[in-house]
């Protein structure tokens, strides 16, 4: 179950919905993301970012372009945008 969800457009696979989970290991979010046909998926350690900062990050992320990763703990890579 996620705790903060987003939904998006993208060009090449349509509409998406990015989801932020609460207090997930490493091990069940690279579960969950094989698992669950994913187009993409990240963990970021409570060490390095709050669930209040990646909610917040999440919800500003504009499609920057990006090659792999992008700046910002609440977002993520795909099709070459920040999402």
């Amino acid at each position: 179950m996620a705790d903060w969800t987003q939904g998006f457009k993208a060009n090449r696979y349509g509409a998406l919905q990015k989801a932020l989970v609460r207090d997930v290991s490493y091990a069940d979010c690279v579960d969950r993301g094989e698992q669950s046909w994913m187009v993409g998926y990240k963990w970021v350690p409570q060490s390095l970012a709050k669930f209040d900062t990646l909610v917040a990050e999440g919800k500003s992320c504009s499609g920057e372009a990006c090659v792999l990763r992008c700046a910002r703990y609440g977002c993520i890579c795909i099709s070459g945008a920040c999402r």
